[in-house]
């Protein structure tokens, strides 16, 4: 199973190829990561456009629609803007990176070319 380290340099080089700019926020000096608002990994920025995204592998993936499902619930929030998404980036070790898009309720799989 791929660490944690490695599939963000994964996504990060995703997005760094399409001409997007990223950030993930860095382990502070006790080892402990920030999440953007909680739940987010790291967000993309290119254009006028910004994506929101949770990592994680295949295996976990239910588990990350979960905790964003209801984190969104929650704070009454969505992605109704076409400025700004959100999407669960898994890794599998078959198909490499996909894509979910967050706000279907399904949490339907987004097609890409992986690079």
């Amino acid at each position: 199973m791929p660490s944690e380290k490695s599939i963000r340099q994964k996504v990060k080089r995703y997005y760094k190829l399409q001409g997007w700019r990223v950030w993930c926020p860095v382990k502070s000096r006790w080892g402990k990561e920030k999440d953007i608002f909680g739940i987010w990994d790291g967000m993309a920025w290119k254009g006028n456009k910004f994506v929101f995204f949770q990592f994680t592998t295949i295996a976990n993936k239910a588990k990350r629609v979960k905790k964003v499902k209801e984190y969104m619930r929650e704070h009454n929030l969505g992605f109704n803007s076409s400025c700004a998404s959100g999407v669960i980036i898994a890794w599998d070790k078959k198909k490499g990176l996909r894509f979910f898009g967050v706000g279907s309720k399904k949490y339907e799989e987004i097609k890409v070319e992986n690079k």
